[in-house]
């Protein structure tokens, strides 16, 4: 259970044991095994070139009661035919991961290779881990004497201490096409679930077979294909799932347990407030010492005081939840993100600013959906400024006012805020949407100047380049922090990005200091010897000016494209390149230069390439902008989006033809 879930946690879990401690049950999961009775599907021919496919894909999610103690049964039923090299190396080892507290009950397993001998597995051949890469305990066993179109059976059961009935996500879809895949979850009768399906998956279904004491939830999939890995999407996002929650216990005629109101004010008590007198005087203390009465505004106040955390007190996952209350959070200098999160929260109150909580998902993982209320969606921190209408992200000291992760954004979030109810205070939560930055919040701006040297040998280029937004807020937040290794990664990103010959006379990085942060681009100004732009050809010499602009994506997708466009954030390119001609020659090709390719989407131009010239004596100025004024694209956009994209990629490759006058 991660740090944001403990949150929710309440009493209705132990209410229920009350309840269910009662009943017992001979356990769903028992009437599966592995059977040699068992006919396994055929792949489909579009499926044969692939280097594995699970030919049986069953699990089983169980509530068990064990005296008075809750416990899950998981059971993992798996066939996989591997038929290519690669696929038969991806399974020469099988590894079943246990959490703390689990126990494997059983585990078999075989391989039956195409000439239909079988080998089995036996008890002796597994061996378990306590601790492998820090990740806990393991078992494993190796598989030999595999051959192409071999096919591997496992089947295992664990059970474990349950954390949590109430709510949960199960995910379908891999990389693998997949037969026969089923999936039952089971609970005592008295209880029921909520049960959505996602992405094509179908709805699961209350078995209308009579198990004693049972509720037993199931679906059934003949096909479920691989999903495909495609550029500019968000694959595990679009992956077949389902989301559970509990509903109703008949038993006592309750219902509606998993809600966003009670999750609010959950949330409410255990960060808007609770707060001793001794913690709130120092949070007094702190926001003092800041001297906010001399600043103007709202935003210079919640930059100053985020500066002021992100800057003294270290955020840590791990190790840092101990430092919970503002007194010891504030004497530490430490917390986890949510202890951070407190403090802000009761920094900016003492300073009379209104901020409301944001909790939401990450949307290149699983969106955040605004019709099923379920904490599985309530993962990420952000904070909401309604005077100012932006947003802070807190989990991060790499990111400040104005600027979060784009993942969290283009999605629904639960935005929580405190009201006073009969004259006692409380969390009221609305569900949202968490609005993109626009493209002109994320722009990177190229200012060059060319000069070609009398020789035609090299290329002199004074580049001015600056990033703002989520191009750059990153790094320019660390620049300060960073040793001479990382910083010559970056002036390799950022500098040397028209190739790796480039020679750097003189560099300098502009705007590096926290309290340039948000309000000045990070900028790097540079002069640049080039020896690999110009190419001669007889009496003619090619200067090769789309390199300047550096190497571009390219979509040539041959393959129907099946998944929605999706990009981390909008942005804005805008370069500026000054070229002198050398005294005596002419550019033959200037028309090559004139770009202008655009696509729309609800009436709208949502993304554009367009470069255009002007000459003015010898010196030839070509703008090149480019910007994308939405994240999230329906998959019909995708062909007029690939020519936006490719046009850049176009553009790169221009080589202007200088002959003498």
């Amino acid at each position: 259970m991660t740090v944001k879930s403990r949150i929710f946690v309440h009493t209705l879990f132990f209410f229920l044991l009350l309840q269910i401690s009662m009943f017992a049950q001979e356990p769903y999961y028992k009437q599966f095994s592995i059977s040699n009775d068992v006919t396994f599907a055929e792949p489909r021919e579009e499926d044969a070139k692939e280097d594995l496919v699970f030919l049986l894909n069953r699990k089983v999610r169980e509530l068990v009661i064990e005296g008075d103690k809750p416990m899950e049964y998981f059971l993992m039923h798996q066939v996989t035919r591997l038929q290519t090299d690669a696929g038969i190396e991806s399974m020469n080892e099988i590894y079943i991961s246990l959490d703390e507290g689990a126990e494997l009950l059983t585990a078999k397993a075989r391989v039956i290779l195409p000439s239909g001998k079988v080998i089995e597995l036996k008890e002796g051949d597994i061996r378990e881990e306590e601790d492998y890469d820090g990740r806990g305990r393991r078992v494993f066993f190796a598989l030999e004497g595999i051959e192409k179109n071999s096919v591997v059976e496992f089947f295992y059961v664990e059970k474990e201490p349950i954390n949590s009935i109430e709510y949960g996500r199960m995910m379908f879809q891999r990389n693998i096409p997949q037969y026969d895949v089923s999936f039952a979850i089971v609970i005592p009768d008295f209880l029921e679930y909520d049960i959505k399906s996602y992405n094509g998956l179908p709805d699961a279904q209350l078995d209308d077979t009579t198990y004693d004491g049972l509720n037993v939830y199931h679906l059934h999939v003949d096909h479920i294909p691989a999903i495909q890995n495609e550029t500019f999407a968000y694959p595990t996002a679009n992956l077949q799932r389902l989301e559970f929650k509990l509903s109703k216990n008949t038993s006592n005629n309750t219902k509606n347990f998993i809600n966003y109101s009670v999750a609010s004010k959950n949330v409410f008590n255990n960060l808007f407030v609770g707060h001793s007198k001794k913690g709130l005087k120092k949070v007094k203390k702190e926001v003092k010492s800041l001297k906010l009465d001399k600043l103007n505004t709202i935003e210079e106040k919640i930059i100053v005081i985020e500066r002021h955390i992100k800057t003294n007190f270290n955020i840590q996952e791990a190790g840092g939840g101990r430092y919970r209350s503002l007194e010891d959070i504030i004497k530490a200098r430490i917390s986890n993100e949510s202890g951070i999160t407190r403090l802000m929260l009761a920094m900016f109150e003492e300073a009379g600013i209104s901020s409301e909580l944001v909790l939401t998902s990450d949307r290149s993982k699983v969106a955040f959906d605004p019709n099923f209320e379920t904490h599985t969606y309530l993962q990420s921190f952000l904070m909401y400024f309604p005077q100012t209408k932006k947003y802070l992200y807190p989990g991060e000291i790499d990111y400040r006012y104005g600027y979060f992760p784009g993942k969290y954004a283009n999605n629904h979030g639960l935005f929580i805020k405190k009201i006073e109810v009969a004259g006692l205070e409380t969390g009221a939560g609305k569900v949202r949407w968490i609005e993109a930055l626009s493209h002109l919040d994320n722009n990177d701006i190229h200012k060059i100047n060319i000069e070609i040297e009398d020789d035609f040998e090299h290329t002199i280029i004074n580049l001015d380049r600056a990033q703002s937004g989520l191009n750059t807020i990153n790094i320019q937040t660390m620049m300060s922090f960073l040793n001479e290794e990382a910083i010559e990664q970056i002036v390799n990103i950022f500098v040397k990005y028209m190739g790796e010959d480039t020679e750097i006379i003189e560099h300098e990085f502009l705007n590096i200091e926290q309290e340039d942060i948000p309000e000045k681009p990070f900028r790097v100004v540079a002069k640049l010897r080039m020896p690999n732009l110009i190419d001669r050809a007889g009496n003619k010499y090619l200067f090769k000016i789309g390199e300047t602009i550096g190497r571009q994506s390219e979509l040539y997708q041959e393959e129907e494209r099946t998944l929605p466009i999706e990009q981390s954030f909008n942005r804005n390119y805008d370069r500026r390149i000054e070229m002198v001609i050398p005294e005596g020659y002419k550019i033959a090709n200037l028309d090559d230069l004139k770009f202008d390719v655009k696509f729309e989407h609800n009436g709208a131009v949502a993304g554009e390439f367009k470069s255009e010239y002007t000459l003015e004596g010898n010196v030839l100025k070509v703008n090149v902008i480019e910007y994308y004024t939405e994240v999230s694209l329906p998959v019909e956009i995708y062909p007029a989006f690939q020519e936006v994209i490719n046009a850049a990629a176009d553009f790169n490759k221009v080589v202007l033809v200088l002959e003498e006058a």
